[in-house]
């Protein structure tokens, strides 16, 4: 089953935290489960807790991993054999990389033809000096 996460980073304290993303309205939050379920009026409920995070940050996992086995969000930069840097990005159907110079969207290759081979350097919401 593929499994569906998010990150963002903590608008209170500005750690990068991983789990589940809601919006409501304008406000976005990720959720960690405390425990995994506790009994309340004899059902059982998820017990989580959520967290403000800064909208532009949240980035969604592809579900892939890079040479080191490091879990591939939305806005990971790469940094590839010919020292070019990428981003992740989501188009149309799935997920590509886009050269950091490119301004606009232009996807160069599909993710998965590269994630195995490429290490994982930052994203773009923690590591602006990446992007120069």
């Amino acid at each position: 089953m593929k499994q569906i996460k998010f990150r963002g980073k903590r608008k209170d304290n500005n750690q990068i935290i991983y789990g589940d993303l809601c919006i409501y309205d304008i406000i976005y939050f990720i959720g960690i489960a405390k425990t995994i379920f506790e009994l309340r009026k004899n059902v059982f409920v998820p017990n989580v807790i959520w967290y403000e995070v800064e909208p532009e940050s949240v980035g969604q996992f592809t579900g892939l991993e890079d040479k080191q086995g490091k879990e591939i969000y939305e806005g990971d930069i790469f940094d590839s054999p010919s020292k070019n840097k990428f981003y992740v990005i989501w188009f149309k159907d799935g997920w590509f990389i886009q050269n950091v110079k490119d301004k606009g969207i232009h996807p160069i290759q599909r993710l998965s033809e590269i994630a195995s081979y490429w290490k994982v350097i930052g994203n773009v919401y923690e590591n602006q000096e990446l992007l120069k």
